[in-house]
């Protein structure tokens, strides 16, 4: 997405137009989202979502059964 894609899409989801736009445009937050992703490839991180149970990555979308396994291995573990 461009920036005039993402001050257009901040628009539509009524945020306040002019504070969201004075972010992006500042970087105020560029190097916390670039040591995020530094930080989220250390861990094998590729995409979205990501969670981590006890520090397991459970990757993508998943049900409820995925994360309560996850779960339920981590307090066998324990």
């Amino acid at each position: 997405m461009s920036v005039a894609n993402f001050k257009s899409a901040a628009g539509e989801l009524g945020l306040i137009k002019s504070q969201f736009d004075d972010c992006l445009d500042s970087g105020q937050y560029a190097q916390f989202v670039a040591d995020s992703i530094t930080e989220g490839t250390s861990y094998g991180v590729q995409g979205t979502p990501a969670t981590f149970v006890n520090g397991t990555m459970v990757s993508g979308a998943q049900s409820f059964a995925s994360f309560q396994s996850a779960v339920d291995t981590a307090l066998a573990a324990s």
